[in-house]
């Protein structure tokens, strides 16, 4: 096998690749306008869920984001007392 044979196989695996991505992506794209998944457009509605998961599993791994995140909620809870409210 020459290296001219072995250059149109490479060629062909890549363009065939490049390809099937980019009609993956039109089809992941359909699907979303579809209603059926969320992909690049549409931000989902729920975004706690898969961060809620991973945040408690990186406080089992690192038990100081714990701490971050308390500290993180006082903040935010005086942030809200200092502010005016909207009556």
């Amino acid at each position: 096998m020459s290296n001219l044979a072995l250059g149109v196989y490479v060629f062909g695996s890549l363009a065939a690749l490049g390809l099937l991505a980019f009609l993956g992506d039109r089809a992941l794209l359909w699907m979303e306008r579809r209603g059926w998944i969320y992909y690049r457009n549409c931000e989902p509605r729920i975004k706690a869920g898969a961060r809620g998961v991973m945040g408690t599993f990186q406080e089992i791994v690192q038990p100081e984001i714990r701490h971050v995140r308390e500290e993180q909620s006082q903040r935010q809870a005086e942030t809200d007392d200092a502010s005016p409210s909207d009556r």
